[in-house]
């Protein structure tokens, strides 16, 4: 979304979002998971993962460390998995929001 999408051609590109930011979940929130929580990587993933590699070289090296991370770990999770009883509940998922939003 931060740069069009390929996929749509160049009406795609034509309308790109620069100023999006990484509000989800980042690697050093899978700490607190429980295994449960956690889903392995696909294939799929995997060449979704090299595809953002190619993409985003240049561009945004802190996503690539976070995709560093999720590879090395073999796993994903969803924002949802806040929501989890081992994760804190609704006030885990208000807190990791507001946090983000106010670190720009």
């Amino acid at each position: 979304y931060k740069y069009g999408s390929d996929r749509l051609g160049p009406e795609g590109r034509a309308h790109p979002l620069p100023g999006l930011r990484w509000l989800g979940l980042r690697s050093g929130h899978l700490a607190d998971m429980e295994q449960q929580d956690l889903q392995p990587l696909s294939e799929r993933d995997r060449a979704l993962m090299r595809g953002l590699w190619e993409r985003l070289a240049e561009t945004e090296p802190d996503w690539l460390l976070e995709l560093t991370a999720m590879e090395t770990a073999g796993y994903k999770a969803d924002i949802e998995a806040v929501y989890r009883a081992g994760a804190g509940g609704y006030g885990a998922l208000r807190d990791l929001v507001v946090r983000a939003v106010l670190s720009r």
